[in-house]
């Protein structure tokens, strides 16, 4: 937090309050080099919340698949 103090940090939602979030975000940033599956990836995407994540399996599996481009339009 000291070396991003412009960034938002919320800590834990859930629910609605959660949904709005991430649709009112910027970007969504998944740093994680160990997360077995990324939910939160797939979470995003469906709301339209791009996504910034590390080069590991889970984050290239699910952003390089062309279906994983956002909400249908």
């Amino acid at each position: 937090m000291r070396k991003h103090p412009d960034a938002v940090f919320l800590g834990y939602r859930h629910g609605e309050e959660l949904s709005e979030l991430y649709r009112g975000a910027d970007v969504l940033v998944f740093p994680s080099y160990t997360d077995a599956f990324g939910n939160v990836i797939t979470d995003a995407l469906a709301l339209g919340t791009p996504v910034a994540a590390l080069p590991v399996a889970v984050s290239l599996d699910v952003l390089s698949d062309p279906r994983a481009s956002g909400p249908a339009r």
